[in-house]
């Protein structure tokens, strides 16, 4: 979301107003609301206007990107949704994420790392809303530990 402002001036170089509402506002695509704020996550470029009184704005250029989801794996497991790497994915797009120990008899699942949402570091199955470029690690670590001498 980008919040636009305007302000329109006389022939004096006074303003006459800066209230966003007083304004008519133009998306060549998206969603603009009659306050100036764009809404768009859809990855690309868009390009806005404003007018008061019939005379309009210069267009203004809003760039979306896409938001880059990065999953590593520490022991012996896997991510099993998208797997290990980075991925791509338009703003405000919720991810389920799932993590699997391999093999299952041996390695357990401990939990995740990163940008997590809070709460929901211990679950195995998560979702991650694409708000930013993001990066989280599923952990797993082996179920016995093999004391003694040999």
């Amino acid at each position: 979301m980008v919040e636009f402002s305007a302000k329109a001036y006389d022939e004096h170089n006074i303003i006459i107003t800066d209230e966003d509402t007083d304004f008519e506002w133009y998306a060549d695509e998206g969603t603009i609301t009659d306050d100036g704020t764009f809404e768009e996550t859809e990855a690309g470029s868009y390009y806005v206007t404003a007018e008061y009184e019939g005379v309009a704005s210069d267009p203004t250029t809003v760039t979306v990107e896409k938001c880059s989801l990065t999953i590593s794996i520490e022991g012996e497991g896997s991510e099993t949704k998208l797997g290990e790497g980075e991925h791509d994915f338009d703003y405000g797009e919720e991810i389920d994420l799932e993590a699997e120990p391999e093999p299952e008899e041996w390695w357990e699942f401990s939990g995740w790392k990163g940008d997590v949402p809070e709460g929901e570091e211990e679950n195995k199955e998560i979702t991650i809303t694409m708000d930013d470029n993001k990066d989280v690690v599923a952990h797993f670590k082996p179920k016995y530990q093999i004391y003694g001498r040999f």
